[in-house]
């Protein structure tokens, strides 16, 4: 309320300040606007530049050249750099409890605790954390991670469960022989995500490798319609 007061005081007697005043205003909210606008625009070019690499990619489709050892009947889908890998990690452990002992003066006002304390040592809940990032292959066998730290195969065969992200920006995969769930993150949304190519490369493993090239055309034609979509709506 003082604040007010005052700039109530400064425009009254330098008028000049309230034109000052609402021009950084009026500057702020065209800042904000146009950088949303800006951000919208590089998003939109994202989403199609992810639909020429999917188009382009149906094009060739499988193949067997693939940056590490493939199995017999494997054929090579597609890889991602600067995936980030998340698992749910323990967030350390909390104290908790009340001293029981008994205060005994020592000398003076000094006084020491005598007998122990009961408490008890509680783990925390797991949180998700981003655990390391690197490069994630897709094949029509399996999804590999490979980062600078920790390594991670996942089976077609053994997979339970798998949740797409918004424009397949994230994969949550859940395997019978995995202890923990892990989310596989593209960071930056203007990019190909995990889930778009695990789509595909699942169809190459249960419809076969003639079925994925449609897959990748019926995404790019998906993202191409969202984003004409999106532009019509602002017209």
């Amino acid at each position: 309320m003082v604040s007010f007061g005052l700039l109530v005081n400064l425009f009254q007697s330098q008028p000049w300040t309230l034109i000052v005043f609402v021009g950084l205003i009026a500057w702020g909210v065209w800042a904000i606007l146009k950088k949303r606008k800006e951000n919208q625009s590089n998003f939109e070019s994202g989403l199609l530049t992810q639909a020429n690499i999917l188009e382009n990619w149906a094009e060739h489709g499988l193949t067997d050249d693939a940056p590490f050892a493939l199995a017999k009947g494997e054929k090579f889908v597609y890889s991602l750099n600067g995936i980030q890998l998340a698992e749910y990690t323990s967030t350390g452990s909390s104290y908790s409890g009340t001293n029981l002992g008994v205060s005994v003066p020592v000398f003076g006002r000094v006084r020491a605790n005598v007998g122990g304390s009961q408490g008890q040592l509680t783990k925390n809940p797991a949180a998700l954390n981003v655990i390391d990032t690197g490069q994630v292959s897709f094949t029509n066998q399996r999804v590999i991670f490979t980062g600078a730290q920790q390594t991670r195969v996942w089976d077609f065969s053994k997979i339970l469960n798998q949740t797409l992200g918004a424009n397949g920006s994230t994969l949550t995969i859940a395997a019978a022989n995995k202890a923990a769930t892990s989310t596989l993150i593209q960071p930056n949304t203007t990019l190909l995500g995990p889930g778009v190519i695990y789509g595909i490369a699942f169809d190459a493993h249960k419809e076969g490798g003639s079925v994925a090239p449609e897959t990748a055309r019926l995404y790019a034609k998906q993202l191409r319609e969202g984003v004409a979509a999106q532009r019509a709506a602002k017209k």
